[in-house]
C-alpha cells in the first residue's frame, strides 16, 4: 500500500519527525519528497513495516549486548526476554482485533477490491438503468432530476454495502 509520509507515521504510531529520522537510518521509500516545494515522501507500507522491525531488533540486540560479546551469540536470558516481547506483542494485537482496532491487510484489500468490482457494476449499469426511465423526456431538468435519483439510489445502495463489509471485518474473529 502506498502511503506519504503523514499516513506512514499514523500506520507505525509515531510522530512525522520520527518517520523523518528513520529514512535518515535507512528506511527504503519509493519516491523521494522535494524540500521546500511542498512535496512528500512515498512509501510502501509493508516494506516500511518489516525494515522498522528489524531496524528496532538490530537496535535492542546492539543495546543489550556488551562491546566485548560476539554480536552473532545470544545468551539464554535475551532469548527468553526475545520470546516473551514477542508473545507480548502478539496478545496486544489479538487484542486490537478483538477491538475492532485493527484489520488484516488481506481482509482490506478483500473488502476495497469488492467494493471497486461493486462501484464498477453499478456505474456500468447506470445507462442500462436509467435509459427507459428518460426515454422520449424532452425536459432536461426531469432528466437531470431522474439521473441524479438513479445516481443518489447506486450511492445509498454502496453505502449499505460497504457498512456490511466493515461490519464482517470487525466482526469476524
Amino acid at each position: 500500500m502506498v502511503v506519504n509520509q503523514t499516513q506512514l507515521a499514523e500506520i507505525l504510531g509515531v510522530s512525522y519527525p520520527t518517520v523523518r529520522r528513520y529514512v535518515k537510518n535507512g528506511m527504503p521509500y519509493l519516491e523521494k519528497g522535494a524540500a521546500g516545494a511542498g512535496q512528500s515522501y512515498e512509501f510502501d507500507a509493508g516494506e516500511c513495516v518489516q525494515w522498522l522491525i528489524k531496524f528496532k531488533l538490530d537496535e535492542q540486540t546492539t543495546q543489550s549486548q556488551p562491546d566485548d560479546q560476539d554480536p552473532n551469540a545470544n545468551t539464554a536470558k535475551e532469548l527468553q526476554r526475545r520470546k516473551l516481547q514477542a508473545e507480548t506483542e502478539i496478545v496486544e494485537i489479538e487484542l486490537a482485533k478483538k477491538k475492532g482496532l485493527v484489520v488484516l491487510i488481506e481482509d482490506a484489500v478483500a473488502c476495497i477490491s469488492d467494493s471497486v468490482a461493486t462501484v464498477r457494476a453499478q456505474l456500468l449499469n447506470l445507462p442500462r438503468r436509467a435509459a427507459p426511465l428518460v426515454v422520449g423526456e424532452t425536459d432536461e431538468g426531469t432528466v437531470k432530476d431522474t439521473l441524479e435519483h438513479e445516481v443518489d439510489e447506486i450511492l445509498q445502495e454502496l453505502h449499505k454495502g460497504a457498512i456490511g463489509r466493515a461490519d464482517e471485518l470487525t466482526n469476524s474473529d
